[in-house]
């Protein structure tokens, strides 16, 4: 599953985890990800592997004014995310 996601200056996502491995990969401006108790800051470019069950976080990002887009590879989406709003079928 490929997911596509823009971050506003100042957006944050909550520390979470799931099952699943993740790459994000930055297309535009930067991001900063918590990765476990490590800060990586990625530039357009860059991609960060999330192993599946680590805990990572998008704090509020203050790097950059500009917003920006990244892709997030995951490797098996979950069932119960499945439906007609995603656009994914179970």
């Amino acid at each position: 599953m490929v997911l596509e996601s823009t971050f506003e200056a100042g957006a944050e996502l909550q520390a979470h985890s799931h099952p699943h491995e993740q790459i994000t990969y930055v297309v535009s401006g930067e991001l900063e990800i918590r990765l476990g108790d490590e800060a990586h800051i990625l530039c357009p470019g860059d991609s960060l592997f999330v192993p599946g069950g680590v805990r990572h976080a998008v704090p509020a990002q203050l790097h950059s004014a500009q917003p920006g887009q990244h892709l997030h590879i995951i490797s098996r989406w979950p069932r119960d995310r499945a439906g007609p709003a995603s656009g994914i079928s179970s």
